[in-house]
């Protein structure tokens, strides 16, 4: 008897705890329901977790008294607007304009070392493209940059690997990009030096800049 009499107290304590754990499991339960469940249904139903036609942002993430206009665009399908000059895969296309005449140029990597197209209806059409004086053969070119002076002249610029030499080269056509018959090799001091890329700018005076972030030094500037 005194072994029953003790285990009677446990046995009504655990009862207890059992009947308090249930209570708790209950109030969680239905505030899921009643708070988490209608939020969730409603969040969904409107839309905003998959919504893709409206980009117009909250206006109070711009700014108070500020309302946000959705955002509409059109996808045209892909045009061949110039003839390719080999199979080969193509990439980094830069591109100038010289405003005076409407005319767009391009220049990339392509066209077996530095590509080149014009189009002279301000971009609808291209002539065929071409590959650049000096940057094809067996030595490597990369990163074509291109620029327009005021008087209608082009410049090509890009980066060439030759003799253990990393420099760029500067070429200009003064026809409007028909034909590059200057020629700058700038060759550095020492092996693989400039190696990295170029870029290429005009001023209003005519006089043309390069500029290799990795020698951070302008290695050309001439008037032309």
């Amino acid at each position: 008897m005194p072994a029953s009499v003790s285990q009677e107290p446990e046995s009504r304590s655990t009862k207890r705890l059992f009947v308090l754990h249930g209570r708790v499991k209950l109030t969680i339960l239905v505030l899921i329901l009643v708070l988490v469940i209608p939020s969730a249904l409603n969040y969904f139903a409107s839309g905003s977790a998959t919504s893709t036609r409206d980009y117009a942002p909250e206006a109070s993430i711009l700014a108070p008294n500020v309302s946000a206009l959705p955002i509409s665009y059109n996808e045209s399908k892909i045009q061949t607007v110039s003839r390719a000059c080999d199979q080969n895969s193509d990439a980094e296309v830069e591109q100038a304009v010289d405003p005076s005449l409407g005319y767009v140029y391009e220049s990339w990597m392509g066209c077996n070392g530095i590509g080149f197209a014009r189009s002279t209806d301000g971009g609808l059409r291209f002539d065929p493209s071409v590959s650049i004086p000096q940057s094809g053969g067996p030595a490597n070119s990369w990163d074509p940059a291109i620029a327009v002076s005021p008087k209608g002249i082009v410049f090509v610029s890009f980066m060439r690997s030759w003799g253990g030499y990393y420099f760029p080269i500067v070429e200009a056509s003064f026809d409007h990009g028909l034909s590059f018959p200057q020629v700058s090799f700038l060759i550095p001091p020492s092996h693989k030096n400039w190696g990295y890329r170029d870029f290429i700018a005009v001023a209003a005076n005519g006089r043309s800049s390069i500029f290799v972030p990795k020698a951070e030094a302008v290695l050309s500037n001439r008037a032309i």
